[in-house]
């Protein structure tokens, strides 16, 4: 069962709403837990992409959502290093993913 990227968004917005409703949730957490789970939703949905670049920029854009998450619950210093760990973390993922190149065989 394959669920589209839109439906994946509308739960991850509505559902901590509902959890906001029935007084499970602050506000701060209610938004804390919108950002982290679209940013894993839009990580995890652009892993199925087949365009590298696409894929790659969607996961970078997913790590980022996640990481600013923390600043509703977590001190500044520590929403702000964790971002610095998010952007590491990108960079390593983006500099190992090379681009297949096909090598032209030659007869001779």
């Amino acid at each position: 069962m394959r669920i589209s990227y839109v439906a994946g968004c509308v739960v991850v917005i509505l559902a901590p709403f509902v959890l906001y409703l029935i007084s499970a949730l602050t506000l701060g957490d209610t938004f804390f837990l919108i950002l982290l789970l679209f940013g894993a939703w839009t990580a995890a949905q652009a892993l199925t992409f087949s365009d590298k670049f696409e894929q790659n920029r969607y996961v970078v854009s997913g790590i980022i959502l996640a990481f600013i998450a923390p600043f509703f619950i977590l001190a500044l210093s520590y929403g702000v290093a964790l971002i610095l760990v998010g952007i590491i973390i990108a960079v390593v993922i983006a500099s190992t993913r090379r681009p297949s190149t096909k090598s032209a065989t030659s007869t001779s």
